[in-house]
């Protein structure tokens, strides 16, 4: 029974890791991007946010960022480009521990930075890498494997490296963390799911006014919503319903697996792809995606892998003796994920092929015992996974590794302080061999341990509330387990049935601003029928007292429900306009 428990909700392959932590950190960078783009608007004291108001006036109760401590444009830069630094050691997964948490920290101080900007799925985000910081993203596909692995005690052969490839390490990682990260996504959803009770659900209309939303729809929802008849729009409504309602049962269902989850990542790229084609609800589509890999078995990987064994595997001659040709061996053989590559001693060819060959360190042998000398190398290079990518800066070695020149290849080993097999190692290694001692063994136990009682004790703090990053707002936006609620605003905006129950309104903004400052609001939410976003509350206090009465109404008019969904440039744009107006009436008065 543990066991049955620990293989279904405990566990997941180590190459999944890897994919979620290439996925993880490439979706940072973009997020890294769109935040420079409107630097200077919010993150500098000559833009909106100066801070010193926010060190002053705090946006929340516990608000931390290190980015609160730069002012000018100059230095917020610099620490724009240290965040990427971090963003691209994660990436490629060098120091990964560390830049784990690194990164959580750095997203952290971008979204209290600019709280306003904060939405769904910043909060989604920031859970995704926090629950991943405790989970060994750098065991597969990263600089620290390979480079722990070259430092390893060194083959002797070419025989010993398959030997040492067929016996990797592929066993799975047991974490509390693990179902820690399922239940959030599960979580997500359900609330998703049950928030979604207003009258534009019920009737299936939903959908249809998500496309004459003009703050976020897209091109593809403007064709729809000339040309689309009302059951389609319908029949998109309760879709989305009935596949929020059924993931969080996937996701944690015990029985049927491994479909049951692969059902659940399909039915969640549907509907996340189909959203962000609709409406521009920023990053949140691709954060759902990208946390939804955490779903991947260990037995699709080992699929994919006998697949990739049922071809033909390149047979590969390398000269043994030769430094710089036996080192390259050893890392291709570590990044040969797939058993694509089978590697020999070149001494192992026919002697009439070895007297075609003389002065070449590097051949590759076809089906039809063809002997190919030039471009061998890149041809190794693209048999491994994704090995297009570095066919291209492949290229200069084919000519050093296949040409007659044995003593350049001498004189680049010596340079690189590169050995051939036999008895020599390519890197310095301190006390090489053997297995760590009895102390060792047992740090990394306790360690071990301590991190899965932080686990534990941080899911007894959350208790599926926002315990870590909790969005201002009302309703499904106060669970920081749920995404973001776009259902709950568009209802908002739209006009309200005989039945519906008007809600409430948000008396925490509201008791902040002056009797005059009030009224203007209650007009505002009268006139234009819209419950008006903290964004533009914020805008409100700020120059409604330098403005005519009927001012600020025409610009909830104009602008209607300004949801932080419409991304950072549509806000930028906006804040922009309330301040050009502002200076305009403040120059005539």
């Amino acid at each position: 029974m543990l066991g049955w428990l620990r293989s279904s909700y405990f566990s997941i392959a180590p190459q999944t890791l890897a994919l979620v932590r290439i996925a993880l950190s490439s979706l940072l960078l973009v997020d890294l991007a769109r935040r420079a783009q409107v630097l200077s608007v919010f993150y500098t004291n000559a833009g909106l946010y100066p801070n010193h108001r926010l060190l002053w006036s705090p946006p929340r109760e516990y608000a931390l960022s290190f980015l609160f401590a730069l002012s000018s444009e100059l230095e917020v830069s610099a620490a724009f480009g240290v965040i990427a630094l971090i963003y691209l050691a994660l990436l490629v997964g060098w120091h990964t521990r560390w830049m784990q948490v690194l990164s959580w920290l750095s997203f952290v101080s971008l979204t209290v930075r600019v709280d306003p900007l904060a939405h769904g799925a910043d909060f989604v985000l920031s859970a995704l890498l926090l629950w991943t910081a405790f989970l060994p993203l750098g065991r597969r596909f990263s600089l620290d494997a390979l480079l722990a692995s070259l430092r390893e005690p060194e083959e002797q052969s070419c025989s010993e490296l398959e030997v040492r490839a067929a016996a990797r390490d592929d066993s799975p990682v047991l974490s509390w963390a693990v179902l820690a990260a399922t239940l959030q996504l599960s979580v997500i959803y359900y609330f998703n799911a049950i928030h979604k009770s207003g009258w534009t659900w019920r009737t299936g209309s939903a959908v249809h006014y998500l496309v004459h939303q003009e703050r976020v729809v897209t091109q593809l929802g403007l064709f729809l919503r000339e040309h689309a008849p009302i059951p389609v729009f319908r029949a998109m409504s309760y879709g989305t319903l009935l596949v929020e309602g059924v993931l969080p049962l996937l996701i944690l269902s015990p029985w049927g697996r491994p479909w049951t989850r692969r059902y659940a990542i399909a039915l969640i790229f549907g509907l996340h792809t189909s959203i962000a084609l609709l409406a521009n609800v920023g990053m949140l589509s691709p954060v759902m995606m990208t946390f939804s890999l955490l779903l991947v078995d260990a037995r699709l990987w080992q699929s994919l892998r006998e697949r990739a064994q049922r071809r033909q595997r390149l047979q590969a001659h390398v000269d043994e003796s030769c430094g710089l040709s036996w080192q390259l061996a050893r890392l291709l053989k570590r990044l040969d994920t797939y058993g694509r590559l089978q590697l020999h001693a070149l001494s192992e060819l026919a002697p009439d092929t070895r007297a075609r060959t003389a002065g070449a360190s590097w051949i590759v042998c076809t089906d039809t015992a063809a002997v190919v000398r030039e471009g061998s190398f890149s041809a190794c290079v693209t048999a491994l996974p994704c090995g297009w990518l570095l066919r291209w800066p492949a290229r200069p070695l084919d000519a050093l590794l296949a040409g007659r020149d044995a003593e350049r290849r001498l004189v680049w080993s010596a340079r690189l302080g590169l050995s051939g097999a036999p008895g020599s190692h390519a890197m310095p290694r301190a006390a090489v061999g053997g297995d760590p001692s009895r102390v060792r063994r047992m740090l990394r136990r306790w360690i071990g341990g301590l991190r899965e009682a932080c686990v534990i004790g941080l899911m007894a703090v959350c208790r599926c509330s926002s315990a870590i990053c909790r969005p201002h707002g009302n309703g499904a936006e106060r669970c920081a387990l749920t995404s973001v609620p776009l259902s709950d605003r568009m209802s908002d905006a739209m006009p309200k049935s005989s039945d519906s129950v008007p809600p409430p309104p948000d008396t925490r903004v509201i008791t902040r601003l002056d009797e005059e400052e009030r009224a203007i609001l209650r007009r505002a939410r009268a006139t234009t029928g819209q419950n008006t976003s903290a964004i533009i509350k914020a805008a409100l206090r700020l120059y409604a007292r330098t403005l005519p009465s009927e001012t600020p109404i025409e610009l909830f008019e104009r602008f209607g429900v300004v949801g932080a969904v419409a991304g950072p440039e549509h806000l930028s744009d906006t804040y922009k306009s309330l301040i050009d107006y502002s200076n305009k009436h403040r120059s005539r008065a």
